[in-house]
């Protein structure tokens, strides 16, 4: 099969983003083409980092994320193997791509070639820069904690990947690198953060579970969630519940040293009214007298050196 981007000792050329888009539109179609064929392709498809993550792009970029259940998932977690396992990395390989199984339902694609990852870089760069130039959306999210953070009963009226999202969004604000599960099949963890530190990064799981009042949190699901956690080499993990904890599963915690929180709806609600505070705090900061000012001088001075001197 052609290679789509082959590497070679050519000069770096630039790439149109029209070239980038057919190359991963290609990609795409190739793959499920193959995977038709070979009658696995259910309960997949593709889309975007930001799709899956809706945060900055990293570097090397994925151009293309495929998430699968189904028979796909017994291919790439080891559960059935007639060679579509090899034939699917021969057949990415060829194209000029590799890949990367995330998390047991996700896979992410990288390009092979250096120009060409550097020029995806620039590509989803722009993109993301692109969805940060619209109308402020702070007043709609400042509402949506305010809500809850007076009325956290109402967590119970979300459904299970409202919930979740509700969580991603607080912690995106608290400054993590929040990555959102596929909310299927995930392993137990429904958010994955980061936090970036000059000393070490910190990674956090989170399992979120919306259950009725009466309905407690067991010592098994703490369990699961704490042996992730070790098994993923997260640093910390956090479980997440509209309900309460058994006393158990209480004990179980406080013996991991800290590196285990439990948090109730009245946590979300404290979370709630803290990214509030903080949105209303920002846009007073903008409008400040002195800050006006400091933009006032910055116009100032730069026409004066444009006008340079009488």
């Amino acid at each position: 099969m052609p290679t789509l981007f082959a590497e070679s000792d050519a000069p770096i050329r630039a790439y149109s983003d029209q070239e980038l888009t057919a190359a991963i539109a290609t990609l795409q179609a190739t793959i499920e083409k193959w995977a038709r064929t070979k009658d696995l392709w259910f309960d997949c498809g593709f889309k975007t980092y930001d799709e899956h993550v809706d945060g900055e792009p990293r570097s090397p970029a994925a151009v293309s994320l495929m998430w699968f259940e189904g028979p796909l998932h017994n291919v790439f977690n080891g559960t059935y193997d007639d060679g579509s396992h090899d034939e699917f990395h021969a057949l990415v390989d060829g194209l000029g791509f590799e890949w990367e199984n995330r998390d047991g339902t996700t896979i992410a694609f990288y390009a092979l070639d250096a120009a060409l990852s550097s020029a995806f870089d620039s590509y989803f760069q722009w993109q993301w820069i692109c969805k940060l130039i619209q109308p402020d959306c702070d007043d709609v999210y400042e509402e949506m904690y305010a809500h809850f953070a007076r009325r956290p009963d109402d967590l119970h009226r979300l459904s299970w990947r409202e919930y979740e999202t509700l969580l991603h969004r607080i912690f995106q604000n608290q400054g993590f690198q929040s990555e959102l599960g596929s909310g299927r099949g995930d392993g137990g963890v429904d958010v994955r953060l980061l936090q970036r530190d000059p000393i070490g990064d910190v990674m956090t799981l989170v399992q979120a579970k919306k259950y009725a009042p009466h309905r407690k949190i067991r010592l098994e699901a703490v369990q699961a969630l704490h042996g992730a956690a070790t098994v993923d080499g997260a640093q910390k993990s956090i479980f997440v519940t509209t309900s309460a904890y058994e006393p158990v599963a209480k004990r179980f915690a406080a013996r991991t040293s800290g590196s285990m929180t439990l948090a109730t709806s009245d946590d979300v609600a404290k979370w709630c009214e803290t990214a509030s505070a903080g949105i209303v705090t920002d846009k007073s900061a903008l409008v400040s007298k002195a800050h006006v000012g400091r933009i006032i001088d910055d116009v100032s001075l730069i026409l004066t050196q444009e006008a340079g001197p009488c």
